[in-house]
């Protein structure tokens, strides 16, 4: 399953805690493909839901865009990954209101979140000059090398780029339009072909001739109405295993523990089983994973390096 479907947190999956986020909501638009659209209606109250589902993923702007053509034009959109972590939700909470009202006053939002370290997983938003609570986006940085990401958090200048965005409908259709009317015309297009099923929305194939592109380089590096309100509020995007060290409560040697694990004179470890006992001696700043299929060892600080590994496993011919 796709992490957003996972409980890696508390006890809800990801995106049972990021609807909750923005529980208020009077409308929830769900974009996602085909293979998820089963999970996602059995996790999330069917009440004021629309699950718009893609013939194939595109990246983010064309996934916006057909949430903003599908939505009243004065509607204000909050636009979150369903995959995220935060801490501080009163917090977040706080801040959404600022950006909705700077939504209101015609300006296209993205929160940038107030760093914690040099990191290189996450991509950058520079800050310019000052505007009403926050500030005009100056540009975008692409994840960084570890002195680039060191030499940006120095500055004070630099934000985590969090991905989430706030802006009218309107405004969302006519910064598309303009800057990528390929990208709309497909969308726009998919949108008019599309058919219903109850609350499941399926796009018409045209939305497969849109430009697959975020939608920071779409719309935000090249709008002159974008914002960006600073974030601290105990962001994660939950890209790694060892991320979920730094959300878990740490016990008195600084380790995470979920499910049947016995830890001994081990330290800063992220420790999980779901199905077997899991014994770890002598060890430290190390994760460890145990589901029915597969186990995962790695050091804490190359835990990001699983995907090589995932990649490398695809390659293998099947053994039994």
């Amino acid at each position: 399953m796709p992490k957003q479907l996972h409980v890696l947190t508390g006890g809800r999956s990801l995106i049972q805690t990021t609807m909750e986020r923005v529980g208020t909501a009077e409308r929830r638009i769900v974009v996602c493909g085909p293979e998820v659209v089963d999970g996602i209606a059995e996790q999330l109250d069917p009440a004021g839901l629309e699950i718009l589902i893609e013939p194939e993923g595109r990246n983010t702007a064309p996934a916006i865009t057909a949430a903003a053509v599908l939505a009243d034009p004065e509607d204000v959109l909050v636009v979150l990954p369903a995959d995220h972590v935060i801490k501080d939700e009163d917090g977040f909470r706080e801040k959404l209101d600022v950006a909705t009202a700077a939504a209101q006053d015609g300006h296209l939002v993205t929160f940038g979140v107030t760093p914690r370290r040099p990191e290189t997983g996450y991509g950058y938003i520079r800050a310019g000059d000052r505007v009403d609570e926050g500030w005009l986006v100056e540009r975008f940085v692409e994840k960084p090398d570890s002195r680039s990401a060191m030499r940006m958090v120095s500055s004070g200048r630099y934000l985590w780029n969090s991905g989430m965005f706030v802006a009218t409908a309107s405004l969302i259709i006519e910064e598309v339009s303009r800057q990528s009317p390929e990208l709309f015309d497909a969308v726009d297009k998919s949108a008019a072909a599309s058919s219903s099923d109850g609350n499941r929305i399926v796009l018409g194939d045209e939305f497969l001739s849109a430009p697959s592109v975020s939608f920071d380089t779409a719309v935000m590096e090249n709008t002159a109405n974008g914002i960006v309100i600073p974030l601290d509020a105990g962001w994660s995007d939950v890209g790694s295993w060892a991320a979920l060290w730094e959300l878990g409560t740490l016990d008195e040697n600084e380790n995470v523990i979920r499910g049947d694990v016995l830890a001994e004179d081990t330290t800063g470890s992220y420790l999980r089983s779901e199905s077997r006992v899991v014994a770890v001696v002598g060890l430290d700043d190390i994760v460890v994973v145990e589901t029915p299929d597969a186990v995962l060892v790695a050091s804490r600080d190359r835990a990001n390096e699983v995907k090589d590994v995932v990649e490398r496993l695809a390659d293998r011919p099947e053994t039994h």
